[in-house]
């Protein structure tokens, strides 16, 4: 059994084993909880429930109709289901409500099931992150951008290995001596 308050389980991490019971406790304790609410219906989006996604974030946005991230977690069972359009919309919709929703750990990949690379490309943020610079450089590969393409890919390069590598000290692979 879990002693945990409604707020405790609304902020447990969502890769949590314990998350599933956690989730269910808060909703019963307090249905109108906004954010169990959004975290279940990513795990059950995650275990392929879309069905139980779906309305259960539709559910939120009737209670939260501005919820930038309930929008953008319906962005993302809405792709899992294949509703490419109407996950683009909510995508387009969760940033206009907060334009830094899930900036850094999300991107609106639904554009590029869509083939809208260029669409893509504008909405990513404006840094260089390895997980960006990954998508830029698949971007501009698919656009054909052959002059971008290659800076984007050795900018990724260096800091996957810069990650990857103690500080000051390169890969052996590269390393002449």
């Amino acid at each position: 059994m879990l002693n945990l308050s409604p707020s405790e389980a609304a902020n447990l991490p969502p890769d949590k084993p314990i998350n599933a019971a956690a989730y269910e406790k808060a909703i019963a304790l307090n249905p109108a909880l906004i954010e169990p609410r959004i975290y279940q219906a990513n795990q059950f989006t995650d275990t392929g429930r879309v069905e139980q996604a779906v309305p259960l974030l539709r559910s939120v946005l009737r209670d939260s109709p501005n919820s930038a991230e309930a929008h953008w977690e319906l962005e993302y069972a809405y792709r899992f289901g294949g509703m490419l359009k109407e996950s683009a919309a909510e995508g387009e919709e969760a940033r206009q409500y907060s334009p830094e929703v899930k900036i850094n750990s999300s991107a609106l990949n639904t554009y590029l099931y869509l083939w809208k690379y260029e669409k893509f490309l504008q909405s990513l943020p404006a840094n260089d992150s390895v997980y960006i610079l990954f998508y830029r450089g698949f971007s501009e590969y698919y656009m054909n951008n052959r002059e971008q393409q290659p800076k984007t890919s050795i900018a990724l390069l260096k800091g996957t290995l810069s990650s990857s590598c103690g500080r000051g000290q390169g890969p052996q692979l590269f390393n002449p001596e």
